[in-house]
């Protein structure tokens, strides 16, 4: 599914109407977040402009720009009359657990993350995460090695309304990067460590470039089992019934 017709289908919950969809060509209007902005008058841009009707004050407009394999969005205001950045993309990743503690030289410091989820129906989740001062909600689509990801940074206090709707699929968690590898092909471990009624389980999940890559990875000896592509150890999973080992 292409980015734009993921974005469209979120905004199909809400009684809201899709208006004419149409690309145009030409120079980006804005910067984009987190990307080279010596590329935006490359032919592989386009812009987009998608009008969201009369919903609320919440969600008024998208705007976003197409570069090749990848999306990146700029839009949805939010409640303070912000624009959210949006970001879609194929998320290739391998999951492992950790049977010891890794070394607080090892781990460095880390970041708190509060994560619930709003919906599921698989192979699709709906999440909020909340770390520190801010916020994230994410959909997440597909199952094993590649899912698709949308990902929407919103407030923290557009967070915290929607937290209450959480109950009872709650991840509490502290996430350490630990560089796993040196010279070009270079990998991180977000190595999570777990709180509350998961105290105790300890995993690291590496991204990849491409399938290709995730294939041709070797774990250190410090990383456990596998548990890509394994249900039951989703965080979704794990948010809802625990762990499946217990």
């Amino acid at each position: 599914m292409r980015g734009d017709d993921i974005l469209a289908r979120q905004h199909e919950l809400g009684p809201l109407r899709r208006a004419q969809f149409e690309p145009q060509t030409g120079a980006m209007q804005a910067p984009v977040e987190g990307v080279d902005q010596s590329r935006r008058h490359s032919p592989s841009w386009a812009e987009h402009e998608t009008e969201l009707g009369e919903r609320s004050d919440r969600s008024r407009r998208v705007v976003f720009w197409n570069l090749e394999g990848g999306h990146q969005h700029k839009g949805i205001e939010g409640s303070a009359g912000t624009p959210h950045t949006v970001r879609v993309a194929i998320e290739t990743e391998r999951k492992f657990i950790l049977p010891d503690v890794p070394s607080i030289e090892r781990l460095g410091p880390g970041t708190h993350i509060r994560q619930g989820y709003l919906a599921e129906d698989e192979p699709v989740e709906v999440r909020v995460r909340i770390i520190d001062v801010a916020a994230n909600l994410t959909v997440k689509a597909g199952a094993g090695l590649s899912r698709t990801e949308v990902d929407i940074a919103i407030s923290p206090k557009d967070a915290e309304a929607l937290w209450p709707h959480t109950v009872g699929r709650r991840i509490d968690k502290t996430r350490h990067r630990v560089t796993l590898d040196a010279g070009a092909a270079q990998h991180v471990a977000e190595v999570d460590i777990y709180a509350g009624t998961l105290a105790g389980l300890r995993v690291a999940e590496v991204e990849f470039t491409s399938e290709t890559d995730a294939a041709s990875f070797n774990p250190p000896d410090w990383f456990g089992p596998e548990l890509t592509g394994d249900p039951e150890w989703s965080n979704a999973a794990l948010a809802r019934q625990g762990r499946p080992d217990t």
